[in-house]
């Protein structure tokens, strides 16, 4: 199944619309419709366990795929990736540190900083 999915901000709902199609051999397509949250009550939870809610299953990992996909065009990038980019933006400016301070101990110019 090969999936299309867009995704953008809508400023007059302020919430993101979601176009999901995916279409594989035949003339026929999927469509996601509605994806409907539902607010509970808020359990104690205790570490390792979920409040009495039913998960939704997804057969398709390439669904997911083209979600993750369009969420990144949206500018909407993991957590984590986000981190690992400031910690690279910091180690560059580390290194640039200890060329400046290279070149000047041997004496010699500096050519270029990598962390601008």
């Amino acid at each position: 199944m090969t999936w299309r999915i867009h995704i953008d901000w809508a400023p007059e709902q302020y919430a993101y619309r979601v176009w999901a199609m995916g279409s594989g051999p035949g003339k026929k397509v999927m469509y996601l419709s509605d994806m409907e949250f539902t607010e509970i009550d808020n359990p104690e939870l205790h570490p390792g366990t979920m409040p009495d809610v039913r998960p939704f299953y997804i057969k398709e990992r390439g669904f997911l795929q083209a979600l993750v996909d369009a969420a990144w065009r949206e500018g909407i990038k993991p957590g984590a990736l986000q981190a690992d980019a400031s910690e690279i933006g910091a180690t560059k400016r580390h290194l640039d540190d200890m060329r400046t301070i290279v070149a000047a101990k041997m004496n010699v110019p500096l050519l270029m900083k990598v962390g601008k």
